[in-house]
C-alpha cells in the first residue's frame, strides 16, 4: 500500500468505519496521516456530490485508494436509530415513559424515507468519479469485494457483513499478511444493546421491512 498517497474510507455511517480505520492502521502501523477517515454523510445520511468533487480535484496528481463499506440497510438503520436515541430511550423506559414494545416496533416508522438515499450515494459516487457502474460490476465479479483501478484513484468495496474475511481480501490485494480486526463502537458495549437487538430482530423478521428493502437498488445489486 505504500503507493498510495492517503488511504480514504468514504463511508455512510454504521458501517464499521471505525473498526476498519483502525485496523488498518494497526495491520500497517500507520498514523492517521496516512489513513483519512471521512464521513460522507450529513445529519443522517444525504451525501453530497461536493464531496467526490473534493477528492477528485485535491488528489489529482496523488495516488490514492478510497474504500467505501456497504452494509444491509435495515442494520444501518437500527443501528443509526439507537446511536442517536438509544440512551434516552432507555431513560424513558426506566422512568416509565416508554413501553419497550413500542420502541421494539418503531422501526416501521423511521425505514422507508432513508432507502432511497442510500441508493443515491452509490449512484453519486459512480457518476463523480468512476466510469464504471458500481452496481453491474459488484453483482457479476465473483468475489466478496470489489476492485477497481484508475489512473490515480483505485476503489474498494467491501460489505460489513464479510467483516470476518477483511483479512483475505487485503491480503489478496495488497499482500498485507497480519490484518487484525480492531473492535471500535460496537453495540454490544453500549447500554441499550438488548433493545437494540430486540428490535433489530423485529425489523428484519418483518416480511413487509423485508419487501421494502428488496426493492431497493442496494438490495438488488449487493446481495448475492
Amino acid at each position: 500500500m505504500d503507493k498510495y498517497k492517503k488511504i480514504i474510507i468514504c463511508h455512510y455511517g454504521k458501517v464499521g468505519s471505525n473498526t476498519l480505520t483502525e485496523s488498518l492502521k494497526l495491520s500497517l502501523n500507520k498514523t492517521s496521516a496516512k489513513i483519512k477517515k471521512h464521513a460522507l454523510y450529513d445529519e443522517y445520511i444525504l451525501v453530497t456530490k461536493d464531496d467526490y468533487l473534493y477528492f477528485t480535484e485535491k488528489y489529482k496528481n496523488d495516488k490514492i485508494l478510497i474504500i467505501s463499506i456497504f452494509r444491509n440497510l435495515i442494520e444501518v438503520i437500527v443501528s443509526m436509530y439507537f446511536q442517536i436515541n438509544g440512551d434516552k430511550l432507555i431513560d424513558k423506559i426506566n422512568n416509565n415513559e416508554l413501553h419497550e414494545n413500542d420502541v421494539i416496533h418503531s422501526y416501521n416508522k423511521i425505514s422507508t424515507k432513508y432507502f432511497t438515499y442510500y441508493d443515491k450515494y452509490y449512484k453519486d459516487m459512480q457518476e463523480q468519479l468512476f466510469n464504471f457502474n458500481i452496481y453491474n460490476e459488484f453483482k457479476q465479479n465473483n468475489k466478496k469485494y470489489l476492485f477497481k483501478e484508475t489512473d490515480n484513484i483505485d476503489f474498494l468495496l467491501i460489505n460489513y457483513a464479510d467483516i470476518n474475511s477483511w483479512n483475505e481480501c487485503f491480503k489478496e490485494l495488497f499482500q498485507i499478511n497480519n490484518f487484525v480486526i480492531v473492535s471500535k463502537n460496537y453495540s454490544i458495549h453500549k447500554s441499550y444493546y438488548d433493545l437494540y437487538k430486540k428490535t433489530l430482530n423485529n425489523a428484519l423478521q418483518s416480511n413487509k421491512n423485508l419487501l421494502k428493502y428488496k426493492n431497493t437498488l442496494h438490495y438488488k445489486f449487493f446481495s448475492k
